[in-house]
């Protein structure tokens, strides 16, 4: 992962009529704006943990941070590494200390929808690679949202929506 990676942050979302289509996320970059679209379960874990809203018994993403806190491991942290398709790619970097004292790295390979709701939970920072940014249009939600339309879905590179299978 050589790239240059450029800071990022969740933004507003946007909730389309049909809980099907899940949410749509603003991803914000100091120098553009794009989305992410995110599937039901998840858009709601994501905003629960934007809430610090916690259950009475622990969901997935809240599993999985008592798993790494149980075996020492911290995420440091995340990175959107590629788009095809339309769809998102993504990266956790985690770490911890081996018996030997020396510090040991894993990169695991994430649903950047997944690493969003962990980053919300566990604070984390999200990156994005300079080629997934130079790929991704520019798209504000606030656009989406005042649009009106009942289904908002914003046109990815590489995504043909003018076929039939």
């Amino acid at each position: 992962m050589n790239d240059e990676l450029i800071p990022i942050q969740i933004g507003p979302r946007c909730f389309p009529q049909s809980p099907e289509m899940g949410a749509i996320v603003q991803i914000l970059s100091e120098h553009k704006k794009f989305v992410i679209c995110i599937g039901h379960p998840e858009a709601i874990a994501l905003e629960e943990a934007i809430q610090k809203q916690e259950s009475p018994r622990p969901m997935t993403h809240q599993l999985m941070g008592s798993i790494m806190l149980g075996f020492d491991i911290r995420i440091r942290k995340a990175v959107v590494t590629q788009v095809m398709q339309g769809n998102f790619f993504g990266m956790l970097v985690l770490e911890r200390k081996g018996s030997d004292g020396i510090l040991q790295e894993a990169h695991i390979d994430c649903r950047p929808s997944d690493a969003m709701v962990l980053s919300a939970r566990l604070d984390f920072p999200l990156f994005v690679t300079q080629e997934v940014l130079d790929n991704v249009p520019e798209i504000d939600v606030a656009d989406i949202i005042e649009s009106g339309e009942d289904d908002p879905m914003p046109d990815f590179p590489g995504l043909d929506t003018g076929t039939e299978d």
